[in-house]
């Protein structure tokens, strides 16, 4: 149900970028694959991508950075995020975004140089899906 290089995870289909960059480029990787930086839903999904994220022994950006003017993490879709959800490790300052790695969520410039996770919808409408 998900497209080549894609895997399942409920209602999404997850992406490890084989490439890295700063944040920003992240986005635009993920949204040329009609696709956006993760967000992280419950402690479930949390769970699940400590441990994907684990067997590449990477470390990735995901939907998440510091807004300072607001003092808070926000993620890309503009909610909150909920501390009793994921705790970041390590400083809150302008260019911070949030990087997940087999253990932690922790903050990184957005400047550094990372891989990142994409999520899309899974599409239960095509069969075979397009690889994308």
């Amino acid at each position: 149900m998900c497209p080549r290089d894609w895997h399942p995870y409920h209602d999404k289909c997850l992406h490890l970028s084989q490439t890295s960059g700063p944040w920003s480029e992240g986005l635009t990787y993920c949204s040329v694959k009609e696709a956006t930086l993760l967000l992280i839903e419950n402690e479930e999904e949390l769970r699940f991508i400590h441990d994907f994220s684990g067997r590449k022994r990477q470390q990735f950006f995901i939907g998440l950075n510091y807004v300072p003017l607001e003092k808070t993490w926000k993620w890309i879709n503009g909610s909150i995020l909920n501390p009793d959800l994921l705790r970041i490790m390590g400083t809150e300052e302008d260019n911070s975004c949030a990087v997940i790695s087999q253990k932690e969520v922790f903050s990184d410039f957005c400047s550094s140089d990372n891989r990142w996770i994409c999520q899309k919808k899974l599409n239960h409408d095509c069969n075979p899906c397009p690889d994308s």
